[in-house]
């Protein structure tokens, strides 16, 4: 029912009150007078008696004034004075009301929640200041029903007293002046009755600079909860629809909620325009729009903005929560039908919080791309029901690189403090350029000092690429222990791989290790590294390392190099086998004569340069049997299970930690294997049994393996107790190139066995030769002279100088506390004597 309906009147002055009431959430009435006032003409409007979703009125004028009141019984007069300011009285449920400049010159108030107004008309400031519907009633609430109430008895506004000229329903152009002056007497009454409260209906200002919180309490019964309970009895097609006054307790509720509607309707959203209060930092209002609203600016030849109109608009409650105040649902744009569509909007393959720790995780041990979707697929039910696609994964796990790669230096520093608090002997060493940009970083710790002082005898320095975000190369210096385990001794990130950092390096190497030099270096074949090797440690003998020549090995010679093929097998017998000069010269040319490889490039290459990775040409100097073995992984295989490709360098220097961590694990693992399992051999050499008394368990097997060829060979002496022969028994069994007699030098008293082969002098443990002598001779220990204490099971019992004497190894008559003891106890006893002899006294004292 409409009480005037486009009223319009030109060339006088009009004065119109209008009115409507209805109960409050509170079960009170309250009823508020409008009064508009114009010059030229009025335009009023009142849509439904029963609601007052839209209410325009449109006022030209200098001012105008309202009041309400919330009480029943309480008027409210409206009073215009055409040369006053506007002043507006509200009651809680007016509404928020917007002035704003029409085409044509005059003011207009309407509602805040309706379609004409015009954001843009409406700067910041004054948008901040505008009055603020009621969360708890706003504009389109479906409980609002206008009535006043008699005695308990609901009467219809349309059946109640209202003041119109002549006493008639009817109202024309002629009866204005009439109606005017039964409105304004009408106004004076109620005033008169009641004065009014003054109240503003807008949202209360804060204080400026007051710190206000950004949500409400919870409630108990959140928005999605309330919309899946009234599910059942839902009218709409959408089970989750923001219907204005819709409340939530936070912004993120909101955003939910609505983005369950898209998800429903076939759209994604994001977020919109806000204002923010300048003072406090407080958001009064928050638009959620369309994903595909707007219009993308940097690209131009495709985009998916395709500027829709479709929002969501938020305000803020007396209480700090959100309410709806628009929606607004026309999409210019085809919507999504199935799920494989909708997933693929950017909202509706967002990964939350916890998802995303597990995620990092994940990938800071190295788990790769693929395996983490498998694992989140498993935790999910299956990959078909994980809520984010791979790419969206893919994302994630780029935005965890560059966060960690965020203050990389600084963070990287944070790590290396924390080493040293809780090692005092961790070091390391930087090398800047002219910038203050690192060029060099090498770092070790306390038990790698310890390892280098114990095994440091022999080094490999591998390098390895693409390790970290900034491709510098990573090196490893890496040893072998008496369990003959790989061991690292430091590590290292280089900027590039000159001479020039080649030699910062080594000399930062040795500087951190106390000085001392070890006796093989073992490197790949790069020229700038064998250069400065030679130049930097000089007493050093530098050698290339077999991994990194022979890795090339399966895609250089193709099938012939396949796993169980013959080659394979002769050619790493060539190259592990204890063999004189001769006998590999005569191998390696049998070997390319039966596979025709004469000509093949990759064998040509490796044989010019043999003297540098061929044991036969160094026979005579200590490797460990690192060259005889891939038992030493190359740095790439070591760090490719810890350390993530594209790393930050703190995150590289935290997982080369735990590389360390896990290499200190196993090591103790064997060392606890050796004190406590002891191998039951019914049958055994006694110099095997002495073995297994001095050696770990690692060195033993290799020892056993050695006593177990003692029986292929045949002992013949060729001068008694200094010259042995060797014979192998099953000679014609051999290869053509492979001797089968080796001579023995026997020392005196059996106090060394010197063996053509030169095992001992290369790997530390007698070879089985010089075994089958001494088994011939029926010798129960191992010569002292044979066992290298690096292979013991105290290699690790170094101690300095000043306190060598301390150490198990050391001879009771050099150790000065056991000298000492012994004069002492002698003195005494001669004390002793003296004390009860007088003759004895007298020679003692003389």
């Amino acid at each position: 029912m409409h009480f005037v309906h486009n009223l319009s009147i030109s060339g006088t002055e009009v004065y119109m009150c209008i009115f409507f009431a209805g109960p409050t959430p509170t079960g009170r009435h309250s009823f508020s007078f409008l009064s508009l006032a114009r010059r030229c003409s009025v335009t009023a409007a009142m849509d439904g008696v029963g609601s007052y979703t839209e209410l325009l009125a449109s006022v030209a004028g200098p001012g105008f004034a309202s009041v309400a009141a919330n009480d029943l019984g309480t008027a409210a007069a409206v009073v215009h004075s055409p040369c006053v300011d506007p002043v507006s009285y509200g009651g809680s449920h007016l509404g928020q009301i917007h002035r704003s400049s029409s085409s044509s010159g005059s003011d207009s108030l309407s509602s805040s929640g309706e379609e004409d107004y015009d954001p843009v008309a409406v700067s910041e400031e004054e948008d901040d200041a505008m009055l603020v519907e009621d969360p708890y009633n706003p504009a389109g609430s479906s409980w609002f029903s206008p009535c006043w109430e008699e005695d308990d008895v609901a009467v219809p506004v349309s059946e109640q007293y209202y003041p119109t000229p002549t006493g008639s329903d009817d109202f024309e152009s002629h009866d204005v002046d009439q109606y005017c002056a039964a409105s304004d007497t009408f106004a004076s009454q109620m005033h008169n009755a009641a004065a009014p409260v003054e109240q503003d209906i807008k949202r209360k200002r804060n204080a400026k600079g007051k710190e206000l919180p950004t949500c409400r309490p919870p409630s108990e019964v959140g928005a999605v909860e309330a919309a899946l309970r009234a599910s059942a009895s839902k009218e709409t097609a959408q089970i989750f629809y923001p219907k204005p006054g819709t409340v939530f307790d936070s912004l993120a509720e909101a955003y939910e909620f609505y983005n369950l509607f898209s998800w429903e309707v076939g759209f994604g959203v994001r977020y919109g325009r806000s204002n923010i209060n300048k003072g406090n930092g407080y958001k009064t209002k928050q638009e959620i729009e369309c994903g595909n609203a707007g219009s993308d600016k940097r690209c131009n030849n495709q985009s998916q903005r395709s500027e829709c109109k479709a929002l969501l608009k938020l305000l803020r409650t007396e209480d700090h929560g959100w309410y709806v105040s628009q929606i607004i649902e026309d999409h210019n744009h085809p919507l999504s039908e199935c799920c494989g569509e909708k997933m693929q909007w950017r909202s509706h393959r967002t990964i939350d919080v916890y998802t995303r720790d597990m995620i990092r995780y994940l990938r800071e041990n190295n788990v790769s791309l693929s395996k983490v979707h498998s694992i989140l697929g498993s935790i999910y039910g299956g990959v078909k029901d994980l809520p984010f696609t791979k790419r969206s994964l893919r994302t994630i796990c780029s935005q965890i690189a560059r966060d960690q790669m965020d203050d990389d230096v600084k963070k990287t520093l944070e790590v290396f403090r924390k080493m040293r608090n809780e090692d005092p002997q961790f070091a390391f060493s930087v090398d800047v350029d002219g910038l203050n940009r690192v060029k060099t970083l090498i770092w070790t710790n306390s038990r790698s000092k310890m390892q280098y002082a114990c095994f440091g005898d022999v080094v490999t320095f591998d390098t390895t690429f693409c390790t970290n975000i900034y491709r510098m190369p990573f090196g490893l210096f890496v040893g072998v222990n008496n369990h003959f385990q790989s061991t690292i001794f430091a590590g290292v990130l280089m900027r590039d791989e000159t001479e020039k950092s080649f030699e910062w390096v080594f000399k930062e190497f040795l500087s951190l290790m106390g000085g001392k030099h070890p006796q093989t270096m073992l490197t790949d074949q790069c020229i700038a590294m064998g250069n400065t090797c030679g130049t930097v440690m000089s007493e050093t003998l530098h050698l290339w390392c077999k991994w990194h020549v022979l890795r090339k090995a399966p895609e250089s010679l193709g099938p012939v190099y396949s796993k169980k093929s013959e080659f394979r097998h002769q050619f790493h017998k060539i190259l592990n086998e204890m063999l004189t000069i001769d006998e590999f010269e005569g191998a390696w040319e049998a070997l390319l004569v039966k596979y025709s490889l004469r000509d093949n490039p990759f064998m040509t290459r490796i044989y010019e340069c043999r003297r540098k990775w061929a044991k036969p040409f160094f026979f005579d100097k200590f490797c460990a049997k690192m060259l005889s073995t891939q038992k030493v992984e190359s740095a790439n295989h070591m760090l490719k299970t810890y350390v993530p490709r594209n790393s930050s360098m703190n995150r590289f220097v935290l997982q080369y930690n735990i590389l360390l961590h896990d290499r200190g694990v196993e090591e103790d693992r064997q060392e606890h294997r050796t004190k406590q399992v002891h191998k039951i051999s019914k049958r055994a050499w006694p110099i095997q049994r002495h073995a297994e008394k001095i050696y770990t368990r690692a060195v033993y097997k290799l020892f056993t393996d050695e006593v177990d060829k003692v029986t292929h060979y045949r002992v013949f002496p060729i001068v008694e107790n200094s010259v042995y022969e060797v014979h192998h028994i099953y000679a014609e069994r051999r290869e053509s190139w492979s001797r089968v007699v080796f001579k023995i030098t026997v020392g005196e008293s059996h106090s060394s066995f010197d063996c053509e082969c030169g095992q001992y002098t290369h790997f530390g443990i007698l070879c089985c030769h010089a075994i089958a002598v001494i088994v011939n001779l029926g010798l129960p220990h191992i010569p002292e002279a044979h066992i290298m204490k690096r292979w013991t099971r105290n290699a690790r019992d170094v101690l300095p100088p000043h306190l060598v004497m301390y150490q198990k190894d050391t001879p009771a008559i050099q150790s000065r506390t056991f000298r000492h003891s012994l004069l002492y106890t002698n003195a005494m006893e001669s004390v002793k004597i003296g004390d009860t002899n007088l003759d004895t006294f007298k020679k003692l004292s003389t």
